[in-house]
């Protein structure tokens, strides 16, 4: 059975950012200067680019390449996925032609006819897709992902002001680089213990 999904929401949605990119033009012309992103010395060379001089920039910017690169793929394939899949218990169950069976899912199959009418399975909107996820509409992932992305962006240009500065640690030396170093160590390790203890995580024996 093919599902035929509404349209309209992502058209409305990709007129609105039409809009609003032509409103922002024409402050991009007339305020904007000139001379914005024209370098005032040479362009550096590839050589000088990758293979800097300076031995710990090199190894930093090893370091956050595995760093930005893994933190990307987190939020552009694993994250949407989940928020969109929808969760395993409401696949297989017995629907109505006219009910909805949640988020991710929609009522198919052979329909059955019976004393309560016409009953389908609730079946995973995305064909062959896996199931364990939240079951967020198409629009409201979007809408979580954006609102993320701008935080996300406003946290790490306030946090010098929100953290350093009380702590009396701005401009930040050495040894504030390696206390946060160890403080940003706990989230993760807390993340692995719990998924090496929760039986959530745990695979089942088939």
């Amino acid at each position: 059975m093919q599902v035929l999904l509404n349209p309209k929401p992502q058209i409305l949605l990709a007129l609105m950012q039409v809009v609003l990119i032509l409103l922002a033009y024409p402050w991009a012309v007339l305020k904007l200067d000139a001379n914005l992103g024209t370098a005032k010395s040479k362009n550096v060379t590839l050589r000088e680019a990758l293979f800097n001089s300076n031995y710990n920039l090199n190894w930093l910017s090893l370091a956050r390449l595995f760093l930005f690169a893994s933190r990307d793929l987190w939020f552009e394939v694993p994250l949407p996925f989940y928020l969109r899949s929808p969760a395993c218990p409401g696949i297989g169950k017995l629907c109505d032609s006219g009910l909805k069976c949640g988020g991710g899912l929609y009522c198919g199959g052979n329909f059955k006819d019976t004393v309560a009418g016409s009953q389908g399975t609730c079946m995973n909107i995305a064909q062959g897709g896996q199931c364990g996820g939240v079951g967020l509409e198409r629009v409201t992932v979007g809408l979580f992902l954006a609102l993320y992305i701008i935080v996300y962006g406003q946290m790490q240009a306030f946090t010098p002001q929100l953290v350093l500065q009380p702590l009396k640690q701005s401009p930040p030396n050495k040894w504030t680089e390696v206390l946060w170093g160890y403080i940003n160590c706990l989230p993760p390790l807390t993340m692995g213990i719990v998924m090496l203890v929760a039986p959530s995580f745990k695979v089942p024996k088939l």
